[in-house]
């Protein structure tokens, strides 16, 4: 995607640009934190409870609710990568396509 077809505001979830996860698929788990990646920059989006929150609204339900109980998450001192890290432990199966 180009810097020319990022929208102007934050898309909301099951828009065209919005990053997506398929816990079916969890190998596109890296790939689903490079789209987040390109919007946090887009947007300067630069703290690590923004991006948190942000890597959680954009998956279905069940899936945020899982990630909201991490330890990465709710901790307010862990940051956005400890939230990344724990997440490819606990999809064994993305990491091998890191």
């Amino acid at each position: 995607m180009s810097s020319a077809t990022i929208p102007t505001f934050l898309p909301f979830r099951g828009e065209d640009f919005a990053p997506s996860f398929d816990v079916s698929h969890p190998q596109d788990l890296l790939r689903y934190f490079s789209d987040l990646e390109r919007l946090f920059d887009h947007f300067h989006i630069n703290r690590d409870h923004d991006k948190k929150r942000l890597a959680t609204f954009y998956v279905d339900y069940s899936i945020s609710e899982t990630w909201e109980a991490l330890p990465s998450f709710f901790n307010v001192d862990a940051t956005y990568v400890e939230l990344q890290e724990e997440l490819f432990d606990y999809y064994p199966e993305a990491d091998k396509f890191r």
